[in-house]
Protein backbone atom coordinates (compact mmCIF):
# COMPACT_ATOMS: atom_id res chain seq x y z
CA UNK A 1 0.00 0.00 0.00
CA UNK A 2 0.76 3.41 -0.44
CA UNK A 3 -0.32 7.04 0.40
CA UNK A 4 -3.55 7.55 0.06
CA UNK A 5 -3.41 11.59 -1.24
CA UNK A 6 -0.39 13.72 -2.03
CA UNK A 7 -1.39 17.65 -1.93
CA UNK A 8 1.25 18.89 -4.30
CA UNK A 9 3.21 22.33 -3.04
CA UNK A 10 2.02 25.26 -4.75
CA UNK A 11 0.63 29.08 -3.01
CA UNK A 12 -2.61 28.22 -5.38
CA UNK A 13 -3.18 25.15 -3.91
CA UNK A 14 -6.64 25.14 -1.75
CA UNK A 15 -8.06 21.50 -1.65
CA UNK A 16 -10.76 20.47 0.37
CA UNK A 17 -12.24 17.14 1.42
CA UNK A 18 -16.06 16.20 2.69
CA UNK A 19 -17.62 13.04 4.26
CA UNK A 20 -14.59 10.77 3.17
CA UNK A 21 -12.82 8.18 4.86
CA UNK A 22 -9.08 7.95 4.35
CA UNK A 23 -8.14 4.12 5.44
CA UNK A 24 -4.90 2.09 5.29
CA UNK A 25 -2.42 4.66 4.24
CA UNK A 26 1.12 2.68 4.80
CA UNK A 27 4.56 4.36 4.40
CA UNK A 28 6.79 2.74 6.24
CA UNK A 29 9.62 4.95 5.79
CA UNK A 30 8.19 7.93 4.70
CA UNK A 31 5.98 11.01 5.80
CA UNK A 32 2.03 10.91 5.83
CA UNK A 33 0.53 7.28 5.82
CA UNK A 34 -2.60 8.71 4.65
CA UNK A 35 -2.27 12.06 3.97
CA UNK A 36 0.74 14.54 2.77
CA UNK A 37 0.27 18.54 2.32
CA UNK A 38 3.23 20.23 0.94
CA UNK A 39 4.51 23.39 1.19
CA UNK A 40 2.23 26.31 1.05
CA UNK A 41 -0.47 24.41 0.24
CA UNK A 42 -4.30 24.64 1.91
CA UNK A 43 -6.28 22.00 2.98
CA UNK A 44 -9.67 21.68 4.30
CA UNK A 45 -11.63 18.15 5.76
CA UNK A 46 -14.67 18.20 6.95
CA UNK A 47 -17.00 15.43 8.49
CA UNK A 48 -14.11 12.70 7.58
CA UNK A 49 -12.48 10.20 9.32
CA UNK A 50 -8.90 9.31 9.12
CA UNK A 51 -8.20 6.04 10.35
CA UNK A 52 -5.63 3.10 10.67
CA UNK A 53 -2.70 4.92 8.43
CA UNK A 54 0.87 4.46 9.39
CA UNK A 55 4.09 6.23 8.35
CA UNK A 56 7.57 7.26 9.63
CA UNK A 57 6.22 10.47 10.84
CA UNK A 58 2.69 11.93 10.48
CA UNK A 59 0.27 8.85 10.53
CA UNK A 60 -2.58 9.88 9.53
CA UNK A 61 -1.39 13.49 8.01
CA UNK A 62 2.02 15.34 7.51
CA UNK A 63 1.73 18.78 6.48
CA UNK A 64 4.86 20.92 5.72
CA UNK A 65 6.28 24.31 6.12
CA UNK A 66 3.35 27.34 5.71
CA UNK A 67 1.07 24.48 4.67
CA UNK A 68 -2.43 25.36 6.16
CA UNK A 69 -4.61 22.53 7.23
CA UNK A 70 -7.72 22.70 8.92
CA UNK A 71 -9.51 19.68 10.20
CA UNK A 72 -13.55 20.09 10.52
CA UNK A 73 -15.55 17.03 13.13
CA UNK A 74 -12.76 15.07 11.98
CA UNK A 75 -12.69 11.22 13.52
CA UNK A 76 -8.94 9.80 14.50
CA UNK A 77 -8.41 6.41 14.87
CA UNK A 78 -5.93 4.32 15.23
CA UNK A 79 -3.01 5.76 13.77
CA UNK A 80 0.58 5.32 14.20
CA UNK A 81 3.93 6.94 12.94
CA UNK A 82 7.03 5.00 13.92
CA UNK A 83 9.16 8.47 15.14
CA UNK A 84 7.08 11.62 15.09
CA UNK A 85 3.17 12.49 15.18
CA UNK A 86 1.07 9.39 15.11
CA UNK A 87 -2.05 11.34 13.98
CA UNK A 88 0.19 15.24 12.52
CA UNK A 89 3.20 16.05 12.32
CA UNK A 90 3.98 19.42 10.69
CA UNK A 91 6.64 21.71 9.98
CA UNK A 92 6.07 25.56 11.23
CA UNK A 93 2.56 24.90 9.82
CA UNK A 94 -0.63 26.06 11.07
CA UNK A 95 -3.40 23.80 11.85
CA UNK A 96 -6.79 24.29 12.97
CA UNK A 97 -9.25 21.84 14.35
Amino acid sequence: MDRVLHIVQSENTQAALENVTIRNGSVPFGPGGGIVVESASHLTITDSALIDNVANNGGALQFGRDAEVTLVRIRVQNNFAKEMGGRDYGHRSRGHS
